[in-house]
């Protein structure tokens, strides 16, 4: 099981539910032959679910969501290219973490 670092700020949503996370892991694994890696890829599946998606990426979805509705208001992008849009949104989620960390 991977686990997250201090820097994108842990786990935001984890699954808690147990019969889901069986469902997870058995479709990832259900069209591997070999038993030893089908169970190796149940574990991952089910692990990498148990975990969520990272608190940074749900602040970076927050912050690049209130900038496409920005630039969607104003009826331009300034020039600006979707990875140069993905690049602030992480930049806003990595200040709002070290912001929390602050004031913790």
């Amino acid at each position: 099981m991977t686990t997250r670092n201090k820097q994108d700020g842990g786990c935001a949503f984890p699954v808690w539910d147990a019969t889901a996370m069986h469902r997870i892991g058995m479709a990832a694994s259900q069209d591997i032959a070999d038993s030893a890696e089908r169970d190796r890829e149940y574990i991952r599946a089910t692990a990498q679910a148990a975990q969520g998606m990272t608190l940074r990426d749900h602040f970076a979805g927050l912050a690049l969501q209130a900038q496409l509705t920005a630039f969607w208001a104003l009826e331009t992008h300034h020039g600006w290219s979707d990875d140069a849009i993905a690049r602030e949104a992480y930049s806003m989620a990595d200040a709002m973490i070290k912001a929390r960390e602050a004031k913790s």
